[in-house]
């Protein structure tokens, strides 16, 4: 009994943390935002990065396998995690201390279908993002938003734009302390199911 206990509570306590727990900012030597670990999105962690270029050079090629999230649910969900948890405080304010964005607004870009335009066009023409409206809390006119079908050509480059950026997402790997404390959990509901058979 006093097993399955301990192996409640440790399950319990890792429980807690994941579903609770802040993203992890990263930012560089010089105060600039570069992206964030363990967002939580729909549930699932994630880690995303802030990369300048085309869409082909910031995933590798500009297509849905390459993409985190396919369909505009996700997506939004995503740039939604983004306002809510990783574009706050000074980076709220101030948009221009975030990577790749030097205006007062910054659009953060998550990708998650492609277009042919026209149909019969050899190779998809656009993209649809998801967009993180990060706008300073100066402008009235200006209010943090998203907006679920932005669309864009595959050949924008971001680096010529001052306040627009790809946000590269991918599954975030839980931290050692926490996969210990997952097996804790499980050993302890197993040593009490085996005692209770016995």
């Amino acid at each position: 009994m006093k097993s399955k206990i301990a192996g409640m509570l440790a399950v319990a306590l890792l429980a807690g943390p994941i579903g609770t727990q802040a993203a992890i900012l990263q930012v560089d030597a010089s105060g600039i935002l570069t992206g964030a670990a363990q967002v939580s999105v729909g549930g699932a962690l994630y880690d995303v990065r802030f990369v300048e270029g085309t869409c082909a050079t910031a995933f590798g090629a500009c297509d849905a396998a390459h993409f985190t999230f396919n369909n505009q649910a996700a997506a939004q969900s995503a740039a939604e995690a983004l306002l809510s948890s990783v574009l706050i405080d000074q980076f709220d304010v101030n948009p221009g201390k975030i990577f790749g964005c030097t205006a007062t607004f910054c659009d953060v870009q998550t990708p998650y279908l492609t277009q042919f335009i026209p149909a019969t066009a050899p190779a998809p023409t656009g993209v649809l993002v998801a967009l993180a409206h990060n706008c300073n809390e100066v402008d009235a006119w200006c209010p943090d938003s998203v907006d679920g079908a932005y669309g864009f050509s595959t050949s924008a480059n971001t680096e010529t734009s001052p306040s627009r950026v790809w946000a590269v997402w991918t599954s975030s790997v839980p931290e050692p302390g926490t996969l210990a404390l997952l097996g804790l959990g499980l050993a302890g509901l197993a040593a009490g199911r085996r005692r209770k058979y016995v």
